[in-house]
């Protein structure tokens, strides 16, 4: 694209966390890139074999994960984010209402590879395939920003000469209130006494109504702050002064692009401030799967997948598969078959 620049509560003597432990020998480590302040660049982590990524990335069960440091400390930090939130409160399973369920819960474990940085992540999950509609949810659509609005908005903003930043909602879903009530038994690494439930004040993870109750959430903080949702993409909220429309925001779940004049878009993130705990990427120049490269003398805003392409390739392991031109020997002509190889063949196979 190319234009000119002119124009409830729990209490916390109740809170426990998993039991350290200490000088744990983990293979994974000796596989692991090493970083000196800066993340190990991605021909680095391209030179790991298969088996490496195993050893790093394999936990399938908490029992598992604490034999490990880096997972030990990822469930603090997740528990910690649910504590800070308020996520649930605890009461007796005596006082749950006839007919409800108590959902169970687990450990998910997950490695995020970003620009050579390893991320342990561990995410307390609901099961959440044990809702039953009309009773543990009612609404659950929740829409995601398209393709072309996303365009549309670097487009836009770049003919007009606007900053464009993003940023992310950390921990979007422990955000999100909920309308029903949900109860869950205890789950692991949390300890509570016994004949004691969770009932949920805001939504987690694994819950069916969960991404639902996020968006209406977050959009109605954005209301408060003069937004105002589109008819063509409800994932897409402008803010108009005197009818011109002066900020644009686009929602990817828990990324948000946000592109207007440097101080109308400070404004903006210091008010989402006030409600989320967001953090602040800068000017977009990775957004989900594009790489954004903008060159303001020039008034030229260029989206490529370059980085998606080679992390596919470092996934599967082709980034050394050499590249040839055609398939077959040039030159060949092609023959005409004197039988019918397929004469006898059961197409249905």
């Amino acid at each position: 694209m190319k234009h000119d620049n002119d124009g409830s509560k729990s209490e916390d003597a109740d809170w426990e966390h998993p039991p350290e432990i200490p000088h744990i020998n983990v293979e994974s480590r000796e596989a692991r890139p090493k970083r000196h302040g800066k993340a190990a660049p991605l021909e680095q982590l391209q030179s790991l074999s298969a088996e490496a990524y195993e050893a790093i990335e394999k936990v399938n069960s908490y029992e598992k994960a604490l034999e490990n440091p880096n997972w030990i400390e990822a469930i603090k930090e997740e528990l910690e984010s649910i504590k800070d939130r308020k996520v649930w409160m605890e009461m007796n399973e005596k006082d749950v209402p006839s007919g409800m369920k108590t959902l169970g819960t687990r450990w998910v474990f997950t490695v995020k590879h970003n620009n050579g940085d390893i991320k342990y992540k561990a995410r307390l999950v609901v099961l959440g395939r044990y809702q039953r509609p009309g009773v543990d949810f009612t609404e659950t659509y929740s829409p995601v920003a398209a393709d072309s609005t996303i365009r549309i908005l670097l487009s836009l903003a770049n003919y007009k000469g606007w900053e464009v930043k993003q940023i992310d909602v950390e921990k979007a879903f422990l955000n999100a209130k909920l309308k029903e009530d949900v109860y869950l038994k205890r789950p692991k690494g949390y300890d509570m006494e016994e004949g004691k439930v969770l009932k949920l004040n805001r939504a987690l993870y694994g819950l069916v109504q969960a991404p639902k109750a996020w968006m209406t959430t977050f959009t109605k903080q954005l209301e408060t702050l003069g937004y105002k949702r589109s008819w063509t993409d409800p994932c897409l909220m402008t803010k108009s002064n005197q009818g011109e429309v002066i900020l644009i925001i686009t929602i990817y779940v828990d990324d948000c692009l946000i592109a207007g004049k440097e101080e109308d878009v400070e404004e903006t993130i210091q008010g989402i401030e006030k409600a989320f705990k967001v953090k602040r990427i800068g000017d977009a120049k990775r957004y989900l799967g594009y790489m954004i490269s903008r060159d303001r003398d020039r008034g030229t805003l260029k989206i490529h997948q370059t980085e998606y392409i080679q992390n596919i390739q470092m996934n599967y392991r082709v980034e050394a598969v050499k590249a040839i031109e055609t398939p077959g020997k040039v030159g060949n002509e092609p023959q005409e078959d004197k039988d019918d190889i397929l004469e006898n063949v059961d197409l249905k196979e």
